[in-house]
């Protein structure tokens, strides 16, 4: 690839081997003229005491005018060395690479400053060139050049001139991102921000945005739960190591000493103990965090117990990058909470629970389905029925009178049942964001009420579809000739009513969106706050008798089955 280069800045850098060849070169001519005048002086003396023998000085002096020459020469090749590569405007692959990372995949530091500049070089930039521990190919770079674009480069990628000296960070990190200048006063701060920005680390998660954005929205996300702000050294080995063996796995860290992550700690990891970590991965199934991506669903898998080493911790990673691991889905998405007293006694319980549930099904105390086992209510349609199944056996146990329904008691029982459904439904049937403030007047799907004069406004959604089934209360078309009714009837008893404006109706419907979001607050309760397990909860195409607690099935003609086994669904 040509470059060009400048008389005086343009000098190509040479490798690595290079830079140490010519200081050697001079040690190595210092020691020959050290020998040299070493060999004159090496004749030997023969004692006169009537002689008087020179003073110490003189036997350094020598040596001492080798060794400055040797620095002397040492500096300078090393001010030959210090020249920095300029980029070939005229050269769009390099370009390219420079500025997206085509190519070789290197990371630039890259440095504003013309051709023509009647000014030298940043020393800030130069010395931080001449470190060798810098992660980045260090270059010049017209930044008034002309793009194909037809924009500047300054003007492209929207680098601030005025600041002064001018470096963006570019190449396989992405686009040209320009470096603050309170970085930019000696060299050393320059390295150490270039190490902070292209060096590759685990992210820091303390908020549940962090971990939706820096690692569940990643394609694989590995992310360790520290046992402690401080992490001991084999894990900051072993995470360094893995950084650089999966350059395309996120990765991220969490402090679990006050942190506690809620969705996954009690569910699939080992109880928390001080100072002990944990490793999981994610693996992302579908959706994301965008406006039109979908709904977020991920997938994990996790290494048994406490055994975080970089073996199993690169093994783990490897077999979920191969899809070689046993993914587990995750039915809610993880959220990030203050670790508290309250959250660890939950979290016992459910791990109680979950231990009691497991000895249940391997002792086979519970009772026995079709297949010859114990199913535990995982939420599925089987799992829902081998509960209703114990749950019924366990009642006639607990009852040796008890005698089976007849048809007539049966459809007693459904009778009243659907009654007091119907008696509920007229009450809540309706979603929690739509719920009003109590006191105000319930208006239809695609309605409006306003407070001010009790009138309602027809709403209009782009997205708005056919409806086929009809609800409890009636068709599209008969809700929609209510609401005219509503509206002529309240203009008739109005003679002095007005239209409203745009604005007006804006507000109006501002106000009803945030009684929804309110509503919708109270009544969005999580799988946590459900009942206690043992409490009589009817499922879908269950029935219970209140008189003596047994559950009886119901079957539905149109009961289909259902792709999302969770009904509620936080995220």
């Amino acid at each position: 690839m040509a470059k060009k280069k400048s008389s005086s800045k343009g000098k190509e850098r040479p490798p690595e081997v290079d830079k140490l060849l010519k200081p050697a070169v001079v040690v190595a001519l210092g020691l020959i003229l050290f020998q040299f005048f070493k060999g004159i002086n090496s004749e030997v003396i023969r004692i006169n005491v009537a002689v008087e023998r020179p003073p110490e000085v003189d036997k350094l002096l020598k040596p001492a005018v080798v060794v400055a020459l040797g620095l002397i020469l040492f500096q300078f090749f090393k001010g030959i060395n210090s020249e920095v590569i300029r980029i070939n405007v005229a050269d769009e692959m390099e370009l390219r690479e420079v500025f997206f990372g085509e190519g070789e995949g290197k990371n630039y530091a890259v440095l504003c400053h013309p051709e023509d500049a009647k000014y030298p070089v940043s020393s800030v930039f130069q010395d931080a060139s001449s470190d060798s521990s810098a992660p980045a190919e260090f270059r010049l770079l017209d930044c008034n050049h002309v793009l194909s674009s037809e924009k500047s480069v300054f003007d492209r990628f929207k680098l601030n001139k005025k600041q002064r000296p001018t470096v963006f960070v570019s190449g396989k990190i992405g686009e040209p991102k320009q470096v603050p200048a309170k970085h930019l006063k000696t060299g050393s701060m320059l390295v150490k921000a270039l190490k902070n920005l292209l060096v590759p680390k685990a992210e820091k998660v303390e908020t549940t945005q962090d971990l939706r954005s820096k690692c569940l929205d990643k394609d694989v996300c590995a992310l360790l739960l520290k046992g402690g702000k401080v992490s001991p050294n084999y894990v900051k080995d072993a995470m360094s190591k893995l950084l650089v063996e999966f350059p395309k796995v996120a990765f991220a860290a969490v402090d679990t000493s006050v942190l506690y992550v809620k969705g996954i700690e009690a569910e699939y990891l080992p109880e928390f103990s001080s100072g002990q970590p944990r490793f999981v991965v994610f693996k992302k199934v579908t959706g994301g965090t965008g406006k039109n991506d979908g709904r977020l669903k991920t997938s994990l898998a996790t290494l048994p117990g406490h055994g975080v080493g970089y073996g199993p911790m690169s093994n783990l990673i490897g077999d979920v990058v191969s899809n070689k691991a046993e993914m587990k889905k995750v039915p809610t998405l993880p959220t990030m909470k203050t670790r508290t007293k309250k959250l660890e006694q939950e979290e016992r319980a459910k791990r109680e629970r979950r231990s009691d549930q497991q000895k249940r099904q391997d002792s086979g105390s519970g009772s026995s389905t079709p297949g010859g086992a114990f199913q535990t209510n995982d939420g599925t349609k089987e799992g829902r029925k081998a509960e209703r199944d114990r749950r019924r056996a366990e009642h006639r146990k607990n009852n040796p009178d008890y005698k089976e329904k007849t048809p007539e008691e049966i459809a007693e029982i459904e009778r009243r049942r659907r009654q007091r459904m119907e008696e509920e439904s007229a009450k809540w049937n309706m979603a929690p964001e739509d719920m009003p403030e109590e006191g105000e007047p319930v208006g239809d799907e695609g309605s409006m009420y306003d407070e001010e004069d009790g009138d309602y406004y027809d709403m209009v959604y782009e997205d708005e579809e056919e409806e086929e089934d009809e609800d409890v209360f009636g068709t599209k078309e008969g809700r929609k000739a209510e609401r005219d009714r509503r509206r002529a009837e309240h203009r008739k008893n109005n003679p002095n009513y007005k239209e409203k404006t745009p604005e007006e109706i804006a507000e109006i419907e501002r106000r009803r969106r945030q009684r929804m979001e309110e509503e919708s607050a109270k009544w969005n309760m999580a799988p946590e706050d459900m009942p206690e397990e043992g409490e009589p909860v009817g499922d879908e195409g269950s029935m219970y008798d209140e008189e003596d607690g047994d559950y009886y099935d119901m079957v539905y003609e149109d009961e289909e089955e259902e792709e999302d086994e969770d009904v509620l669904d936080l995220d």
